[in-house]
């Protein structure tokens, strides 16, 4: 937002007349003026840009060279908002199956590649996605780069990130499922293989009709998931409610 403080300063830099652009009408005024000093009638202040009170050939070669400009060039030149750096931290837990290449392949696909445009909608700039791997979880850790306030953005961001974070956390419960499903696939086989063995050997008499019957009831009880849904739970619930955004209203600033 130009202020009329910025207005002022631009003014004093080749805007005489306060238009917002150093144009012919500037250079007229100059050309006017030009060879008075103070206390002479034609002597404007506005016009004496290098401030040695005399309007000469230094005001005109700074007019020409300011030819064109606008406050917003000059704004953007010598006044650009404040660069911040931010860091949008997810927490996501590590269960037992976590698989790390599995994983970074989802975090590139269905989380790092779709908040992209969106924070390039809100004005801001992707920087780099970082993973911090500890014993029991896992941080993605998001930067961009954006000018201004962070107060107003960040509550669309979240409310963003939030959405794409369901989605990991769905991808994960997806994962999940595919491992379980994997777990059931292979014990059905090693059933059907080890009821072969035993049809064979009950055949042979190598077994009693009582021993068979005892271990097929074994062999036929479902296999531990190897998966807790409490804890797929939780992680859904972490990646949704456990984003920490930094820098607290606080941000880097950058340079």
């Amino acid at each position: 937002m130009v202020t009329e403080a910025d207005r002022d300063e631009f003014q004093r830099w080749g805007d005489i007349n306060r238009d917002g652009v150093i144009d012919l009408d500037d250079v007229m005024l100059i050309n006017i003026a030009f060879g008075s000093k103070i206390g002479d009638p034609k002597y404007n202040i506005l016009l004496d840009l290098n401030g040695d009170g005399v309007i000469d050939i230094t005001e005109a070669t700074l007019i020409s060279t300011r030819f064109g400009w606008t406050i917003d060039k000059y704004m953007a030149t010598y006044h650009p908002p404040p660069i911040y750096i931010y860091t949008l931290k997810i927490a996501l837990l590590r269960l037992g199956w976590f698989d790390k290449s599995r994983f970074e392949a989802v975090v590139q696909t269905g989380f790092v590649n779709p908040v992209i445009p969106i924070l390039g909608a809100l004005g801001y700039t992707y920087k780099t996605t970082y993973l911090d791997y500890k014993n029991s979880t896992v941080e993605v850790n998001v930067q961009f780069t954006g000018a201004g306030s962070p107060v107003v953005p960040l509550v669309a961001i979240c409310a963003a990130i939030a959405v794409v974070a369901i989605s990991v956390a769905v991808c994960v419960i997806g994962i999940a499922w595919y491992k379980q499903a994997e777990v059931q696939e292979k014990h059905e086989v090693s059933v059907q293989e080890a009821q072969a063995q035993l049809n064979e050997a009950l055949a042979k008499g190598l077994i009693t009709s009582e021993q068979y019957t005892q271990i097929m009831s074994k062999l036929e009880e479902k296999p531990a998931a190897g998966i807790d849904w409490t804890t797929l739970l939780v992680i859904g619930l972490v990646g949704v409610g456990a984003i920490v955004v930094l820098p607290k209203l606080l941000p880097e600033r950058k340079g």
